[in-house]
C-alpha cells in the first residue's frame, strides 16, 4: 500500500500543480458570487474524480479474465506508455513556451469567470477533469496502477481517496485561505494568480517531464524485476 501511495504522489502532483484551475478557482474568489461558485467548482471537481474512480474500481477491480500477473505487466506496460507520452508532451509544452511571460495574458474565458452562474462553476469543475485532454489522462494513469496493485476493492478505494485529497489540496487550499485570511491573503492570493498565468506553460512542462520520466524509470524498473 505505502508503494502505491507513493507511485501516485507524481499523478497527484501533476493535477494538484496544474495551473488553469488553480487560477481559475483564485478568479472565481474575486468574482461576484465567490462564495457560491468556488465552492461549487472545488466540490465538482473532487465529485468528479471520485465517481470516474469509483466506477473504473469496481467496473474493472474485481474482473478476473485476466491473471493476475498477466493483469501487473499490462498495468506497468500501459503506465510505461503513459510515461512516454507525458514525457514527449512536456518536452512540447517547454519548446512552445512563450519567450517572454510578462506579455502573457489571461484567457478570455477565465476572464468571463467574474460573473458566471454557479450551473456554469459546476461545468467548469466537471471539464476540469473529465474533459481535459491534460488532467484526464493522468488520473486514467493512476487509477491504472491502483489496479494494477491488486490491493483488493477496500485498499483499492483507500487508495484513490488519498490520491484525490492529493490531487485537490491546490483547489481547496485557496478558498480556506481566502475565507479565513485578510485583506493581505487576498492580495497574495492574486499576485500568485497572476504570476501562474504567466508561467503556466512552462510549469505544465516541467510537471509532465518529471512526473513521466517518474512513471517511465519506475515500469521499467517493475518489468524487469526491479
Amino acid at each position: 500500500m505505502i508503494r502505491l501511495l507513493i507511485s501516485l504522489v507524481p499523478m497527484a502532483l501533476g493535477l494538484a500543480l496544474s495551473p488553469i484551475p488553480i487560477i481559475a478557482v483564485i478568479l472565481m474568489l474575486f468574482s461576484k458570487r465567490a462564495k457560491v461558485n468556488a465552492p461549487l467548482y472545488a466540490a465538482t471537481w473532487v465529485l468528479s474524480m471520485t465517481v470516474l474512480g469509483t466506477v473504473a474500481l469496481i467496473l474493472l477491480g474485481d474482473s478476473e479474465i485476466i491473471e493476475q500477473d498477466t493483469t501487473k505487466t499490462g498495468g506497468s506496460i500501459a503506465v510505461l506508455a503513459f510515461g512516454v507520452l507525458f514525457v514527449a508532451y512536456g518536452a512540447f509544452l517547454w519548446m512552445r513556451r512563450p519567450r517572454d511571460p510578462e506579455n502573457v495574458k489571461t484567457p478570455r474565458w477565465l476572464d468571463a469567470i467574474d460573473d458566471i452562474p454557479p450551473i456554469l462553476a459546476v461545468g467548469l469543475g466537471l471539464t476540469g477533469v473529465l474533459f481535459n485532454t491534460k488532467n484526464l489522462p493522468l488520473f486514467l494513469a493512476a487509477v491504472e496502477h491502483i489496479l494494477a496493485a491488486d490491493l483488493g476493492m477496500v485498499l483499492s478505494f483507500i487508495a484513490l481517496g488519498i490520491f484525490i485529497m492529493m490531487a485537490s489540496v491546490t483547489v481547496v487550499t485557496p478558498i480556506v485561505l481566502f475565507m479565513k485570511g485578510n485583506e493581505r491573503m487576498h492580495a497574495r492570493l492574486d499576485t500568485f494568480r497572476v504570476w501562474l498565468t504567466r508561467h503556466s506553460q512552462s510549469i505544465l512542462a516541467w510537471v509532465f517531464l518529471i512526473m513521466g520520466g517518474v512513471m517511465v524509470l519506475n515500469n521499467v524498473a517493475a518489468l524487469f524485476g526491479y
